[in-house]
């Protein structure tokens, strides 16, 4: 018989037994003195007291170690998925702030760039070279699934638009996106593709980046 065990028989036959007669009188020694506790009495606590005390909180806590094991198998999976997940998206929301700057780099770099005397494709290109690089060496269009796109108009309607995807560079006659402006304008458009990973969900997400300014072309 371990000895939690033998402090908890003796505890409950000293905790539980009947309250003397008035006739009969305590002796030995201050141990064994009693106090009442209604109509039941125990011990004072001596060394034996104290000792089977500790048996019972040791074998308790051994009963909370094990609970606190299983909480914490239960919980790590969560605690991971939230963690990883708050990392990913910040790093995609870190590369949407970069697209974005690309775009309004390039729209401001636009803005005042004249047209080429030889090929218009000249002119775009420059614009689209200025979106890759403002985008902190996070765009490359040589990928299929990033896109930059460069439109420009004079009158507010006629547009003349490039589009670099996949190494290829494609000439259009429309814009970017939709915007509420008429003026002579200059839009750009970059894309790219981004995720958030959280172990046990993944999230596939597009990240864009648009800017417009007023096309001044310097002479």
């Amino acid at each position: 018989m371990d000895d939690t065990l033998r402090c908890e028989r003796g505890m409950a036959r000293l905790l539980w037994r009947p309250a003397p007669r008035a006739s009969e009188s305590v002796q030995g020694s201050p141990e064994a003195a009693t106090r009442r506790l209604g109509t039941r009495h125990a011990a004072a606590p001596g060394r034996p007291f104290r000792r089977c005390s500790w048996a019972m909180r040791e074998r308790f806590r051994r009963g909370e170690d094990g609970s606190n094991i299983v909480e914490f198998v239960i919980i790590l999976p969560l605690l991971l998925t939230l963690v990883f997940g708050l990392i990913t998206a910040g790093i995609a929301f870190s590369n949407k702030l970069s697209t974005t700057n690309g775009a309004r780099e390039a729209a401001r770099y636009a803005a005042t760039l004249p047209p080429p005397e030889d090929a218009l494709g000249t002119w775009f290109e420059d614009v689209i070279s200025t979106a890759e690089n403002s985008s902190s060496g996070d765009l490359d269009t040589d990928r299929d699934d990033h896109l930059v796109c460069v439109a420009r108009t004079a009158d507010g309607s006629t547009w003349e638009s490039a589009r670099q995807q996949g190494g290829t560079l494609t000439m259009g006659a429309d814009s970017c996106f939709t915007d509420t402006r008429d003026d002579a304008r200059v839009q750009v458009r970059v894309q790219r593709p981004g995720e958030i990973d959280a172990i046990f969900y993944r999230f596939d997400v597009t990240l864009t980046g648009q800017a417009v300014a007023r096309w001044e072309p310097a002479t």
